[in-house]
């Protein structure tokens, strides 16, 4: 399993977008989902070129880093986005307490079609994709 390497970037993203669009007057609840959806959107990219057409993930999150290091660049000018709420800039330093969002994660992992049982297919990708009830074409 090769790790990802577009992580860095995917999270410098989702907190850019979330940052100017709190900057924009959009609530703060909204402008977090809206950072999180652009994250959840790159590692879907990533995931249907590894799972879908069978790219090499290395390849793949290596050439995703940079486009979305290009794309943060360009979003933002090169330029620090500054005077944001102080809730806002508290979530990455532990001052926000989060516990009643973190009790569903694990519980999700281990219940269902999309937590552990997937792991216990090691064998095949292909097998596990559709346990968890993908059906990519090649997954097919």
């Amino acid at each position: 399993m090769a790790p990802d390497l577009s992580s860095g970037a995917v999270m410098a993203l989702a907190g850019l977008v979330s940052a100017m669009l709190i900057q924009s007057g959009l609530p703060i609840w909204l402008a977090v989902a809206a950072g999180l959806l652009s994250g959840a959107l790159v590692g879907f990219c990533n995931g249907a070129l590894v799972g879908g057409f069978n790219t090499p993930p290395f390849i793949v999150t290596l050439g995703m880093m940079g486009l979305v290091r290009g794309l943060t660049f360009g979003l933002s000018g090169g330029r620090p986005v500054r005077d944001l709420p102080l809730i806002f800039c508290g979530l990455g330093q532990n001052t926000v307490w989060l516990g009643p969002l973190l009790v569903p994660v694990p519980l999700l992992m281990m219940s269902g079609r999309c937590g552990w049982p997937g792991y216990a297919l090691r064998g095949s990708k292909w097998r596990c994709t559709r346990s968890a009830g993908c059906w990519w074409p090649a997954a097919a």
